[in-house]
């Protein structure tokens, strides 16, 4: 959209449909455009959203929790996916963005089918207690590890 800020993100890996799924409701920045471009990436044209990360959110503040309405909001957009058979899979602090409206998702580089999709090669296992019994370098992506990590979060919510 002309004179509005946008974001350009260039990924190997990257599952469209969920990042359409999620802005239906408001839980993802609008997707603008996708396509395939040279060298395997799809380039995704989305919406700049203002705000900060709960990562960030928390940095400044690690004595306070999070808002309750962040667990909800992230709950509600899972939901959604897994009733999609398809795994967010990178639950972390750094893919949900606080803004004016509340909560979303953001970095559906890793989302893809229950049961078949794979976590990356590189994965940091070394990040200890970071993810969800059983996520592991390669292996299968389970909504089991999006529900553990749900949990994660939520014990950050106030």
């Amino acid at each position: 959209p002309e004179g509005q800020e946008v974001v350009v993100k260039l990924s190997r890996r990257y599952n469209v449909n969920a990042h359409r799924l999620s802005s239906e409701v408001n839980l993802a920045p609008k997707l603008y455009y996708s396509c395939q471009v040279r060298g395997g990436y799809t380039m995704c044209i989305m919406e700049y959203v203002k705000g900060e990360t709960a990562f960030t959110a928390l940095a400044f503040q690690p004595d306070e929790l999070l808002p309750r309405s962040v667990y909800q909001d992230i709950k509600k957009v899972i939901d959604i996916l897994h009733k999609a058979n398809l795994v967010f899979g990178d639950l972390r602090l750094p893919n949900i963005i606080l803004w004016e409206s509340g909560a979303m998702l953001v970095d559906f580089d890793w989302c893809g089918r229950d049961g078949v999709a794979r976590y990356p090669v590189d994965l940091n296992v070394y990040a200890q207690g970071e993810w969800a019994e059983g996520m592991e370098r390669y292996g299968l992506m389970k909504m089991e590890h999006d529900v553990e990590m749900l949990q994660k979060l939520e014990a950050i919510c106030k």
